[in-house]
């Protein structure tokens, strides 16, 4: 099928590659988005000729994160507690479809990787970073949070900094944490990505399907299922509440993003954190 937000390919080689197509929006991740790129993964779920995936960004981000150019203007909208919630219980939902996939998923990384840019690349079963690539989760800066499989990847107190400080880190620090699992020369970047997945593609699909399936019932035994459903009612009481966040100088960050829009609320946000 033809997809907007997205380009779907599958090569020779049994190996389907999903490019997030927004470069201009640094691949933010809309509605539509997501939409399309549940269709594009059961699409090479289903398919006998894919065994393996590669989930990637165009231009200079894998994906900055969730779109909010519907938060900016005076008519920005405002939910309760009830229509958040709703909201994290599909995030919750994202989670599950990476996790129902017989086939591996490989995130290639070769830019900016932030908020649910990261999340979605935590989602996949492996994450390969370009030299260039950058991680954060800078949203707790204006009074937001995510539902996170962070701590499962990279440690409790590792997750803590990122969550906490909303820094952002780069490749050689993200695989430090065991959050890359390959760091790879930017322009050597694609291919390595390419090799790696042509590897597991070789695997019989039955046995990589059921080694997939044993490691993610042991997250789940472990409570990572658990830990989402808690994080969905965490993430709406926080959402809910973002339009108190203010800067450290007292400015409320929800009237400079509705007033000014999204380039002043990211410097007004981001600027007091800058050494």
């Amino acid at each position: 099928m033809a997809y907007e937000t997205l380009i779907y390919e599958v090569a020779d080689d049994k190996v389907a590659t999903i490019t997030i197509n927004r470069p201009e929006r640094l691949n933010a991740l809309s509605k539509q988005v997501w939409a399309e790129l549940e269709q594009a993964l059961r699409a090479a779920d289903a398919d006998d000729d894919v065994h393996a995936i590669i989930l990637t960004g165009s231009g200079r981000a894998f994906s900055s994160g969730a779109d909010m150019s519907h938060n900016v203007g005076p008519n920005a909208a405002v939910r309760g507690v009830a229509e958040w919630y709703e909201a994290e219980q599909y995030s919750e939902r994202k989670h599950r479809l990476f996790r129902d996939l017989s086939k591996p998923v490989i995130a290639a990384v070769g830019g900016y990787s932030l908020a649910w840019g990261l999340e979605l690349a935590c989602m996949c079963d492996f994450i390969i970073a370009s030299d260039q690539a950058r991680f954060g989760a800078p949203e707790i800066r204006h009074g937001s949070t995510i539902v996170t499989l962070l701590p499962w990847l990279v440690g409790w107190q590792n997750a803590r900094y990122l969550l906490y400080s909303g820094d952002t880190i780069d490749a050689q620090e993200a695989f430090r944490m065991g959050l890359a699992f390959r760091v790879v020369p930017h322009d050597q970047f694609m291919d390595e990505v390419r090799r790696f997945a042509r590897r597991l593609a070789m695997i019989p699909p039955f046995a990589l399907k059921l080694n997939k399936r044993q490691l993610d019932g042991v997250q789940d035994i472990a409570g990572m299922g658990n830990g989402l459903k808690y994080g969905a009612l965490a993430a709406a009481l926080c959402h809910s509440l973002q339009d108190r966040a203010e800067t450290p100088d007292g400015r409320n960050l929800a009237q400079i993003r509705r007033e000014q829009g999204m380039k002043a609320f990211l410097e007004a946000r981001d600027a007091p954190y800058r050494e």
